[in-house]
């Protein structure tokens, strides 16, 4: 057991050096790509000093090189995390992180912020107010428009337009706000776990057509986070049309009928579910089973955390 654990640790510190390291905490506006002139740094730094002054909200911006082939969510969170942006009890943080050279940027958002900065708020932001610029080379322009929109947000002067965001953008943000590396086993877990579920859905009389509705989200969600917007329909789709098939064969064909029952037979489990004459007993229970730095500036977070909220995008 030993032997595995020290196993464990050296896999850890080996893996330490390839993750990207985070910029100690010295000013409102970090720019690793000297990219931004310093006048605009020095006004940028003013206006944000002075709405942390008015509101106590703590906006910051990154702007780096390269992720270092890390997702941008999970340095954004890396960042924050050691940063502690806005105030402790009101985790009032808002960090815009830039990665030039990768086209990426995020709006990290803390949890008392989430309400009036919404993921839908944020997705807007970026890609009408900061990428139409940076696609141009405008940098400037682009972190001045975003930090505008995201200013005016807080102080209920900028809103979402929701004609631009129809049915269909709604999932795919869903599958835009969620990380590969989560979006992938989740899917995939959790649709081999709806499976199971629905082939004793399908062939169970009269309460499995309630079932056959009540799966439809959770064939849906996980599908399109899986295979992505249009294939994750294609899936959901053929739920739809099979099951129904498959129900309307088990429940009034007499083929079907006795296929349920024999099916029922053979797989009735023994914890509870649906017996062979088509009753239904319980299932049972189950269960599934760093400070940051500071400068002559004076600029430090104050404790503050966050939730995974706001929006990423590239251009």
């Amino acid at each position: 057991m030993k032997s595995k654990i020290i196993f464990v640790l050296l896999i850890v510190i080996c893996l330490q050096p390839f993750a990207r390291e985070i910029p100690l905490l010295s000013s409102r506006v970090t720019d690793e790509t000297m990219t931004l002139s310093s006048a605009f740094i020095q006004e940028t730094e003013n206006r944000l000093k002075i709405h942390e002054e008015e509101t106590s909200n703590q906006v910051a911006i990154l702007m780096i090189n390269s992720l270092d082939e890390e997702s941008i969510e999970s340095f954004s969170i890396r960042v924050v995390e050691k940063w502690k942006l806005g105030q402790k009890g009101k985790n009032n943080g808002v960090l815009l992180l830039i990665a030039k050279d990768d086209r990426k940027l995020r709006i990290e958002v803390g949890y008392g912020l989430e309400g009036v900065l919404t993921d839908l708020v944020c997705r807007q932001i970026i890609y009408k107010e900061i990428t139409p610029y940076f696609k141009n080379g405008n940098y400037e322009q682009g972190i001045r428009s975003g930090i505008d929109a995201i200013l005016g947000t807080i102080k209920g002067e900028y809103k979402a337009d929701a004609t631009d965001y129809q049915n269909k953008n709604f999932f795919q943000q869903i599958v835009d706000s969620t990380p590969i590396a989560v979006r992938i086993p989740f899917g995939l877990i959790f649709l081999i776990i709806v499976f199971f579920m629905t082939t004793r859905t399908l062939i169970s009389p009269i309460i499995g057509w309630f079932l056959y509705f009540f799966l439809m989200p959770f064939w849906l969600i996980p599908s399109i986070l899986l295979l992505g917007v249009p294939f994750g329909f294609y899936l959901f789709g053929a739920y739809l049309v099979i099951g129904l098939g498959v129900k309307i064969f088990c429940s009034f064909t007499e083929k079907g009928r006795e296929f349920a029952r024999n099916y029922s037979e053979k797989y009735t489990y023994s914890s509870g579910g649906y017996s062979s004459d088509g009753s239904y007993s319980s299932w049972g229970s189950s269960s599934w089973g760093d400070s940051s730095g500071s400068s002559d500036s004076g600029f430090s977070g104050g404790g503050g955390d966050f939730g995974g909220g706001g929006s990423s995008g590239d251009w």
